[in-house]
């Protein structure tokens, strides 16, 4: 009876998991039989639906209320999809000067990327783009990536050290966007990248391999200690949090890759992939 009684819990709790589906804003490439695809959640959506581009999209960023995509096209242009009218356009093109990678759309629908100088990763930016405007947002030392913009907060990631370090140091840096103010808010001596803010603005998740593998981790913002959030003989990438406060990721394992979901409780559960789709990368949770 008592068995029973456990299976029946277990059977209604993944139920209602199930039940849950796909949160609003996400998004994702996928790997299907006809190349790499972009996928969304749009409003009032229940699953990720393909997409159209005119290109093969790379990096992505989601504007879910103004129903706009930004993506990476395969010559390199920053391009934006407006999903109601389905035009799209370029915002910029690609330069043996100036290549750009990983955009990012704050709340209000502003868009920032990463602007590699000379075409390649030494040396990068944070911008924001309005119009024919490039507006310097970050410019250190080094390489910058991987903007997350929360309000007036803009988390990214910075690579510290190369080859005097004797392996890549990349760590989390936080900044005002009013002030300018900017600081390293990790000292993890590892790479520590994909920063991911909390919508309540709670956590700060991130990706690392401090443990040798990559694994989330996750600290209070905006001082609190890094700790763990997975462990084991695998990779995880991606992390994005929807409205309901559960993570998102991608795991990749010697056996193929999943989307995995971890709940406000800590439970961990796997997500099966959509039908057609064998891997994904780029994965997002628009704000």
């Amino acid at each position: 009876m008592r068995r029973l009684f456990l299976f029946a819990v277990l059977f209604f709790w993944t139920v209602t998991v199930q039940a849950r589906g796909w949160p609003e804003g996400l998004s994702f490439i996928g790997l299907t039989s006809e190349g790499w695809r972009l996928y969304a959640v749009g409003p009032g959506e229940s699953e990720p639906r393909a997409i159209a581009t005119s290109s093969e999209p790379h990096d992505t960023a989601y504007h879910l209320s103004g129903g706009r995509i930004a993506f990476i096209a395969a010559d390199g242009a920053l391009r934006e999809l407006d999903l109601h009218t389905g035009e799209e356009h370029t915002l910029r093109q690609r330069s043996d000067r100036l290549a750009w990678t990983q955009p990012a759309y704050d709340s209000a629908g502003r868009l920032f990327a990463v602007v590699l100088k000379e075409g390649n990763s030494a040396d990068t930016d944070i911008v924001q783009l309005t119009g024919t405007t490039v507006k310097q947002v970050v410019q250190q030392r080094s390489a910058q990536f991987e903007p997350d913009i929360q309000g007036r907060v803009l988390h990214y990631s910075n690579v510290l050290c190369t080859v005097g370090c004797g392996r890549i140091i990349q760590e989390i840096w936080r900044m005002d966007l009013l002030t300018g103010q900017a600081r390293q808010i990790t000292l993890m001596n590892a790479i520590s990248r994909e920063p991911a803010a909390s919508p309540d603005g709670v956590w700060l998740y991130f990706v690392s391999d401090r443990n040798g593998h990559y694994h989330i981790w996750r600290l209070a913002i905006p001082d609190g200690k890094p700790e763990p959030v997975t462990r084991g003989n695998f990779t995880d990438l991606s992390p994005a949090l929807d409205g309901a406060g559960r993570l998102w990721f991608i795991r990749r394992t010697p056996q193929g890759v999943r989307l995995m979901v971890r709940e406000a409780d800590g439970t961990m559960l796997a997500k099966p992939l959509p039908v057609g789709i064998s891997d994904v990368r780029a994965l997002e949770i628009a704000r």
